[in-house]
């Protein structure tokens, strides 16, 4: 293996559209939760409403049946739970599946030979996964999903024009120069020269803030 494709799949509003009913069977056949466990879950979903208050002025109260807590402990790996189902399914088509909250990314390495083969595989793979997500009150963005050659500069020269576009039905998806992975760059040759460069001039300012706040806190020590 001399290369390898990484799919970053977007979801649209994800923790927003996880339905309570799905997630608690889930947690019941495939986890085996039961009894005050699950009742504990149950309740911990039930009842939730939403409102908004603008000026001192509430909306109409509406009653959620779906999503889960975005800033909550538990959000996240109730997210997980709910689509464990997807790294089976991505393994059915020799595609890995590594997933962290809703950012779900897809791995698959070949040789430059097997470039459009594997191309097609994970062609086939997205498109079984936005099936699923379909079908469990989910959506994939497209429009937002990005895909990466990794390998060496020799290697992905060789690489064929038909295997630079993933083509899902009216979906397409051109190969991309730099992705982020939660905050980190990554470029086709794995090196850090674009992540530095994109993160220095922030970092740059957090230190002369640090340092003007030093400055100010040793100031404030020598007036007491």
């Amino acid at each position: 293996m001399d290369k390898c494709q990484l799919c970053l799949l977007d979801l649209t509003a994800a923790f927003d559209t996880v339905d309570h009913e799905l997630l608690i069977q889930r947690l019941q056949r495939t986890f085996e939760i039961s009894g005050s466990a699950l009742a504990w879950f149950e309740s911990y979903l039930s009842d939730r409403t939403h409102c908004v208050v603008a000026d001192s002025v509430m909306s109409q109260v509406i009653h959620v049946s779906c999503s889960v807590p975005q800033g909550s402990v538990l959000g996240p790996l109730l997210f997980l739970l709910y689509t464990e189902d997807l790294a089976e399914l991505a393994a059915r088509f020799g595609v890995t599946l590594h997933a962290y909250a809703d950012n779900n990314q897809l791995y698959l390495s070949c040789r430059t030979d097997d470039a459009n083969l594997s191309v097609a595989a994970l062609e086939r793979c997205v498109t079984a996964i936005s099936l699923w997500m379909s079908a469990n009150r989910l959506k994939l963005n497209m429009e937002k999903t990005e895909w990466l050659w990794t390998g060496t500069g020799s290697n992905l020269d060789r690489l064929p024009e038909s295997a630079r576009r993933l083509t899902m039905g009216n979906d397409v998806v051109d190969v991309a120069d730099a992705v982020r992975v939660l905050g980190v760059v990554v470029t086709p040759d794995l090196s850090l020269d674009k992540h530095v460069t994109r993160s220095a001039p922030s970092a740059s300012s957090s230190c002369v803030s640090c340092a003007e706040f030093d400055g100010h806190s040793t100031m404030s020590l020598w007036r007491l």
